[in-house]
């Protein structure tokens, strides 16, 4: 969760600290924009599930009448971290992405492969 928030901040601040005027491409641009506009929705949308799963599995476990309501919560959980695991990924990749976009916008081309490939 974490690690997701941090990547979210930085694209928030690609989005709206990177200067991409000076841009020539406008398609580069464009792409730019749409991957950090990705990133931030995908990492949002695993902080947010993140919160609802740490807010209710543990009263769904403790509601149950049998023991089978823990065992139950558990492989709900089990499920629910997949669904995290992938939007956390999304938004880590679509930063990655969206960070040599921005490379190629801001440098020339061989300082931005450079940068593209560290």
């Amino acid at each position: 969760g974490v690690q997701v928030a941090v990547v979210t901040g930085f694209s928030f601040t690609g989005l709206v600290n990177v200067d991409t005027e000076q841009g020539k491409n406008g398609p580069l641009v464009s792409m730019y924009n749409l991957a950090l506009i990705f990133s931030i929705c995908a990492g949002l949308y695993s902080i947010l599930h993140t919160l609802y799963v740490t807010k209710f599995a543990p009263s769904l476990a403790l509601r149950g009448e049998t023991p089978e309501a823990v065992t139950r919560a558990i492989l709900a959980l089990r499920e629910e971290r997949k669904v995290i695991y992938n939007a956390s990924v999304t938004s880590i990749v679509s930063f990655a992405v969206g960070a040599s976009l921005g490379a190629f916008i801001l440098f020339n081309v061989y300082a931005a492969a450079v940068a593209s490939l560290m």
